[in-house]
């Protein structure tokens, strides 16, 4: 069983940069988010709390990426082997897109427009998988765009060095909090 699942499963050094698609995506979501929220909790929270916030999102998005990734893996292994794992890097990448835009255009939908959930959810998927189909298609057509997205992904790599010592740290400090 687990050798035909390691053979459906794309290599690490594939999975590596689509994981850091996400890292950066969800992570410096997060970022800009506590940042924007910042200036209001200095006038009521002391830097402590503002950090133990800040490690309470980093682990939460840390929980979030693995998630995703998790799902991509298998949908890699349920597809045929041409379709996703082959070409991990491009259509994973494409895959993690579609999925991080439905559920962000679905949350603005819902919290902003006051959309109903269905209608949202529908509208989301309807956007983004067109878009993804259009994606996939132009990616597969046009060597040069699926090299511009292995080489974007590739770059990103750098956030996991940056982001898997903040997320270490934030996982020790949420364990401080709760043993002590």
């Amino acid at each position: 069983m687990m050798q035909v699942l390691k053979a459906r499963l794309p290599d690490l050094k594939a999975v590596l940069p689509v994981y850091a698609v996400l890292v950066f995506v969800l992570y410096g979501w997060m970022t800009i988010t506590f940042f924007w929220k910042m200036p209001a909790w200095l006038f009521y929270l002391n830097l402590g709390e503002i950090g133990i916030i800040y490690s309470y999102g980093i682990v939460n998005e840390f929980v979030e990426s693995v998630v995703y990734i998790f799902l991509v893996l298998m949908l890699a292994a349920a597809l045929p082997p041409s379709f996703l794992r082959d070409r991990f890097q491009t259509h994973g990448t494409l895959t993690v897109v579609f999925l991080l835009g439905v559920v962000y255009l679905m949350s603005y939908l819902i919290a902003f427009q006051e959309v109903d959930r269905l209608k949202a959810a529908l509208f989301a998927l309807m956007i983004f998988g067109i878009l993804n189909v259009i994606l996939f298609w132009v990616s597969a057509k046009f060597s040069f765009v699926n090299r511009v997205i292995v080489f974007v992904t590739d770059q990103m790599t750098i956030f996991l060095y940056i982001y898997a010592p903040i997320t270490a740290i934030s996982f020790l400090v949420i364990l401080f909090r709760m043993t002590g």
